[in-house]
């Protein structure tokens, strides 16, 4: 299989070779911080809720609960938004619910609100976490869109080698958000990166590198090959049909 004239590999952790755990971390505290806030819009429209009982009709609370269940959704997105639900259904039976302030039910018809009220909630909260991830997405578009076009006309300005692996290392950069490097085949065998800020690439990440550029094929994280790769490679061919 023909070779291509060199390799571009972005991802996080390029040059450590090893799994980071700082960054797992503030993912996982993240995904936790999204449903500590769910729990606690659940209690402001519980508080909400208990002021308004003297006065309105049980079927208006249930409103307030729905209202807090679309801002999860809008806010921290579909699974913290159906746990929002679930808690939105046992807040009102233990408050709002003879008798008070236990999960029993005395009239069965309660029974139905509470399945139909679980029922509305996901679906609300469903469908409002499908709008705001489609307007991601178009939002996500439009960025990449302006992005690719910057670079195509800084390339039009551009000549040399070092310099065009400057432009293009420096946009993808930051239409990914993440380290790019850009790696050329050294006569040794192994494979050098190009780019002036970057740092070597470790021994498997570079083992990684060569892979692509002898099989021009893409490998590395987010593939079937070699997935425990820290980057994403991918051989970059030239336009003299190698």
């Amino acid at each position: 299989m023909p070779r291509p004239p060199f390799v571009m590999g972005w991802g996080e952790g390029l040059d450590k070779g090893k799994f980071d755990w700082i960054a797992a971390m503030k993912q996982v505290n993240a995904r936790g911080w999204k449903y500590i806030q769910a729990t606690g819009i659940v209690a402001v429209c519980t508080l909400l809720a208990r002021l308004m009982f003297p006065v309105f009709a049980p079927a208006n609370l249930i409103m307030v609960y729905l209202v807090g269940v679309v801002i999860v959704a809008v806010r921290c997105g579909r699974v913290p938004s159906i746990l929002a639900s679930v808690l939105s259904v046992l807040t009102f039976d233990f408050f709002f619910v003879p008798p008070y302030l236990t999960l029993a039910v005395s009239d069965t018809q309660y029974v139905i609100t509470f399945a139909v009220m679980l029922l509305v909630a996901i679906l609300i909260s469903t469908l409002t976490t499908r709008i705001q991830q489609q307007a991601d997405a178009a939002q996500t578009r439009e960025y990449r869109t302006a992005k690719l076009y910057a670079m195509s006309r800084a390339f039009a300005g551009e000549r040399g080698v070092a310099r065009i692996v400057h432009v293009a290392s420096e946009h993808i950069h930051l239409l990914f958000d993440s380290a790019v490097i850009v790696a050329f085949p050294e006569s040794k065998g192994g494979m050098i990166a190009q780019n002036p800020e970057s740092q070597p690439l470790s021994t498997y990440e570079e083992a990684v590198a060569r892979w692509v550029y002898d099989h021009a094929q893409v490998a590395g994280r987010g593939t079937p090959i070699l997935p425990a790769a820290n980057g994403h490679y991918l051989p970059l061919v030239g336009s003299g049909g190698t």
